[in-house]
């Protein structure tokens, strides 16, 4: 994410909704930073994000 912050949730197994993090500016965030299989993102702010993949994440300092 390159400006704004997002609200990463999910849902326990009993339905209530877990903030399992929040992220902002210089954070990556994606399936490849967790082990939870279905999760949301909801926009805080406005945001601008940064689409990459995970060999281009791989190589960057």
């Amino acid at each position: 994410m390159v400006r704004g912050m997002v609200k990463l949730g999910a849902l326990s197994v009993h339905g209530d909704e877990l903030v399992l993090s929040l992220v902002g500016p210089n954070e990556p965030f994606g399936a490849a930073f967790t082990n939870v299989e279905a999760y949301e993102v909801v926009a805080l702010t406005d945001c601008d994000l940064l689409c990459c993949n995970l060999a281009e994440l791989e190589h960057s300092p």
